[in-house]
């Protein structure tokens, strides 16, 4: 995961991919990509391992 200030974190990036994919065949793939790392992203959150950065690109709201 990036965290530098300023960046996209990686399942927003895998999000993004997947909205814009435009090849049927590769949509499936990134779909998969990027429902893990939020799923990923979910449990550890719940476990208590925030990351510092991702409240401040939540709020941001800007494009990829």
């Amino acid at each position: 995961m990036r965290v530098a200030s300023g960046q996209v974190l990686e399942w927003q990036q895998a999000y993004h991919e997947a909205l814009v994919e435009s090849d049927p065949q590769k949509l499936s793939e990134k779909i998969a990509e990027a429902e893990a790392l939020i799923l990923f992203r979910l449990r550890t959150s719940a476990q208590g391992t925030e990351c510092a950065v991702e409240p401040r690109a939540n709020k941001r709201r800007e494009p990829f």
